[in-house]
């Protein structure tokens, strides 16, 4: 199941990704971004964005049972796997004024695509992802820290006109109706235990 969700994550960076880049898309009339000032917030996306993740490892490594790694990237790759198959179906312009993006992390998966990527639109995946790791964090101390991580990247993307403001707000419902899901399977079946005991390197 990892090796195989990491072969599609491979195929939708590599060779997705760069293709969705070439087509056209539909421009968006946002009235949120017409009145929202352009700021370059790139730096602080960043940093919020890495202390956010860095904070999530540190939470999962304290509680520390295999099946909440497992099971966090398996909601990680079911949320990627809805953003190639919303991008697919509704491929969009960028916004007008866009600022890019310097993100490390696609930078470097991005092997053989040099450019910004401008189209990775419908949904947005850092709020996505700041969404995913509150709903996941268990230290009930870093759900405030969390909640004004999810609410200040939202804003800064928008001032970035990285994304349009549907992008960002429709993030929240998709991640979690994939949260949700994912832990209803996962406390009704024993597959995150059958995992843990045959497939986890680490296990005893």
């Amino acid at each position: 199941m990892f090796l195989f969700s990491m072969g599609m994550m491979h195929l939708f960076t590599q060779l997705y990704l760069p293709w969705n880049e070439t087509r056209p898309g539909y421009p968006v009339n946002d009235v949120v971004l017409r009145y929202l000032p352009r700021f370059d917030c790139s730096k602080w996306i960043t940093l919020v964005e890495f202390t956010v993740c860095f904070l999530t490892a540190l939470d999962s490594f304290y509680y520390h049972h295999p099946s909440r790694y497992e099971l966090l990237w398996l909601k990680f790759t079911c949320i990627s796997y809805m953003k190639m198959i919303t991008t697919f179906l509704l491929p969009l312009e960028p916004p007008t004024g866009l600022i890019n993006l310097a993100d490390p992390i696609v930078e470097r998966l991005l092997l053989f695509h040099t450019k910004p990527l401008k189209k990775d639109l419908f949904f947005s995946g850092h709020t996505s992802m700041m969404v995913l790791c509150l709903l996941h964090v268990t230290n009930p101390h870093l759900v405030p820290v969390f909640t004004l991580a999810v609410l200040l990247m939202s804003v800064m993307l928008l001032h970035n006109h990285i994304h349009y403001s549907i992008d960002v707000f429709i993030s929240l419902f998709v991640v979690f109706t994939i949260h949700t899901l994912m832990d209803r399977i996962a406390d009704s079946t024993t597959l995150m235990d059958t995992y843990v005991v045959y497939f986890y390197p680490f296990s005893e």
